[in-house]
C-alpha cells in the first residue's frame, strides 16, 4: 500500500508550510513510517526524500482565478496516480469543479480537516464576501465529503462536524496536531521571583481565535505589587518591534517575527506563554493549537482557552482559563506561577510528554493505521 499526504500551497511563500510538512516527512523517515508527501505549489519543482513539490502554473486571469479550481490542480499533479491512498488536507471546495480529483483518482480519498471551515470563514464578520464563500462551502463541501472514502480531523469536535456535513456513514478518525520535538530546542523556563512575572505571547497574525484583546484586557485591569513584563512575538504586535509599551504595572516589549536564537532568547526570559484565548469566535470548543505543542517542546508552563485533545484531565504544567471573552485575573497567573516554579523537573516531564504524546513520529503512525483501514 502507497501512501501520500497531499498538501495544496496556492501562494508562492513556503517558508511556513514547509516547515510543518517538513517535520511530518523527517518523522516519518526516521520512524519508518512509509508515507511520502507532496507540497503543491506555484514557485517550486523537485523531490527531498521523502517529500515532494510539485509546481503548477498560475492562470492567466490571475491568482483569485487559479483558487476556484483547485481540484482540477490537484488532479494534473503527476505522481500522485501511483499511491492507493491519499491523505488530503482539506483545501475548502470553493471551487468550480471541487470533484475533480475524486472523480479522476484510483486513489481512496481522505480529507484532512483542521477547522469548522463554514464557521472559520464567518469568524472575521458577516460580510457579503463572506456570506458567499460560507454558502459556496457549505453546498459544495457537503458534495465532496459524500464521495470522500474517509475523513480525519485533528479534534473530535471538528471529526464529528465534518461527518454531519457529509451526511453519510463514512470511516474517520482523530488524530490531533503534532511537532517534531528533537528538532525545538528545550529551552525551559525562568521560575517566578515573587516580584515580576515574565509573560510571552506568540501571534503570526490578528486572526480573532488568538485572542489577543482578551490578553491584554486582562494583564491591563491588574493594579497589584507584582510586575508584568509581556513579550509579543509574530506579527499581531501591533508595534514596530524593538517598542517598548509601559502601562501600569505592565510592561509590553513587542519583538515582531523571531527565528532561531533570538526567538530561543525571549523562551528562556519566560516564565508563562499563553496559546489560543479565544477559539470560541470559530465555533470551536477543542483545538490542538501549534504553540501549545511547541510550548510543550520547549518546557514552558502555559495558559490556554479552549479543551485540547492531548491534554485531558489537570496538569501541572497548563491552566486552562475557559473559551470565552471573559478577562481573567492575574491573581490566578501568579499562583499558578508560583505553584510550576515549585515542580522540580516539570520543564524535563513536559519535554517527554510532548514526545510520547504529540511527536509527529506518534501521529503519523496514527494516520498509517487509519489509511490501512480504509484502504
Amino acid at each position: 500500500m502507497r501512501v501520500a499526504f497531499v498538501n495544496l500551497q496556492l501562494s508562492d511563500e513556503l517558508s511556513g508550510v514547509t516547515r510543518a510538512i517538513s517535520g511530518q516527512a523527517r518523522a516519518c523517515r526516521e520512524a519508518g513510517v512509509p508515507i511520502d508527501f507532496w507540497v503543491v505549489n506555484p514557485s517550486k519543482e523537485g523531490r527531498e526524500d521523502n517529500l515532494h513539490f510539485a509546481r503548477f502554473e498560475q492562470s492567466r486571469l490571475g491568482e483569485r482565478a487559479t483558487r476556484l479550481f483547485k481540484a482540477r490542480l490537484l488532479q494534473r499533479v503527476a505522481g500522485l496516480e501511483s499511491y492507493d491512498v491519499l491523505l488530503l488536507r482539506y483545501p475548502l471546495a470553493i471551487d468550480l469543479d471541487p470533484l475533480a480529483l475524486i472523480r479522476s483518482s484510483r486513489a481512496k480519498v481522505i480529507t484532512v480537516h483542521h477547522t469548522r471551515e463554514v464557521d472559520e470563514l464567518l469568524s472575521g464578520g458577516r460580510t457579503a464576501g463572506a456570506l458567499v464563500r460560507a454558502g459556496v462551502e457549505r453546498v459544495n463541501g457537503a458534495r465532496v465529503l459524500r464521495r470522500v472514502a474517509g475523513i480525519a480531523a485533528v479534534t473530535d469536535e471538528i471529526r464529528r462536524y465534518e461527518l454531519a456535513r457529509a451526511g453519510v456513514a463514512k470511516p474517520s478518525r482523530t488524530v490531533a496536531n503534532g511537532i517534531d520535538v528533537e528538532r525545538v530546542p528545550h529551552t525551559s523556563f525562568v521560575p517566578f521571583d515573587g516580584s515580576e512575572l515574565r509573560l510571552l505571547f506568540i501571534a503570526s497574525s490578528h486572526a480573532p481565535w488568538h485572542g489577543t484583546d482578551r490578553l491584554l484586557a486582562s494583564l491591563r485591569a491588574y493594579r497589584g505589587p507584582v510586575k508584568l513584563l509581556l513579550h509579543l512575538v509574530g506579527g499581531a504586535s501591533g508595534s514596530a518591534p524593538g517598542t517598548t509599551e509601559k502601562d501600569g504595572a505592565l510592561t509590553i516589549q513587542h519583538h515582531g517575527t523571531l527565528h532561531g536564537a533570538r526567538l530561543d532568547a525571549v523562551f528562556r526570559d519566560t516564565t508563562l506563554a499563553f496559546s489560543s484565548l479565544a477559539m470560541f469566535r470559530t465555533g470551536l470548543r477543542e483545538a490542538c493549537v501549534l504553540k501549545t505543542r511547541e510550548y510543550m517542546a520547549r518546557g514552558v508552563p502555559f495558559v490556554y482557552g479552549y479543551d485540547d485533545v492531548d491534554l485531558p484531565g489537570q496538569h501541572p504544567f497548563c491552566r486552562n482559563v475557559g473559551n470565552s471573552d471573559a478577562p481573567f485575573t492575574v491573581d490566578s497567573l501568579i499562583d499558578f506561577a508560583m505553584e510550576a516554579s515549585s515542580h522540580p523537573g516539570l520543564s524535563e516531564a513536559m519535554r517527554e510528554f510532548a514526545r510520547a504524546r504529540m511527536d509527529w513520529k506518534v501521529k503519523m503512525q496514527a494516520f498509517l493505521e487509519f489509511a490501512s483501514e480504509v484502504a
